[in-house]
């Protein structure tokens, strides 16, 4: 009987110490993998989801996700922290670089790997060209300074050309933009 008890206890100590075994090594395995995950890929995973996001410059938006490129995504805006605003639904295109804090996002992330051939190479010049070739009115909000209103006319490798309502052509660094909405 003693026998039986010792042998039992001696199993339940290896038991024991397979299950905490066990559990460090899906914890350090967990953490590594958390670790090579980017904010953009738990944006894509969010797809259809209310987000709210803080951008370069203090400003606000907020709304559903509706597409997601490699470095910009776009929202269906419910509401906006910008009152001059008339517009308080048109989507919003956020370039990646400009967001400063998201809340809302889906715990679970898409690699861009993942994605096919098309969406991976779909960038932020790539949805500004659109909008170039659209010939919508738009609104530029800079990170820095207050926004610009009128069509787009060029998209270049690392700036867009607006034409406003005077017929002034300004053109501005990708890099200095926090948003643009629909106008």
């Amino acid at each position: 009987m003693r026998w039986e008890r010792l042998w039992s206890d001696l199993e339940q100590q290896a038991e024991a110490l397979d299950r905490d075994e066990l559990a460090a090594e899906v914890h350090d395995r967990t953490v590594i993998e958390q670790s090579s995950v980017q904010l953009m890929d738990r944006v894509r995973a969010s797809l259809g989801l209310r987000l709210r996001c803080d951008v370069a410059g203090g400003g606000r938006w907020q709304g559903v996700l509706l597409g997601v490129g490699s470095n910009w995504f776009a929202l269906a805006r419910s509401d906006t922290s910008d009152a001059s605003d008339a517009h308080g639904h048109a989507p919003v295109i956020l370039p990646s670089v400009a967001v400063t804090a998201v809340a809302g996002l889906a715990a679970r992330a898409v690699m861009l790997d993942a994605l096919g051939p098309v969406a991976r190479r779909s960038t932020l010049a790539m949805a500004l060209r659109r909008l170039v070739e659209a010939g919508e009115r738009v609104q530029v909000h800079r990170s820095q300074a207050s926004p610009l209103s009128g069509r787009l006319t060029v998209c270049g490798q690392d700036y867009v050309e607006l034409c406003d309502d005077d017929a002034v052509t300004w053109s501005v660094p990708t890099a200095a933009l926090a948003a643009v909405t629909m106008a």
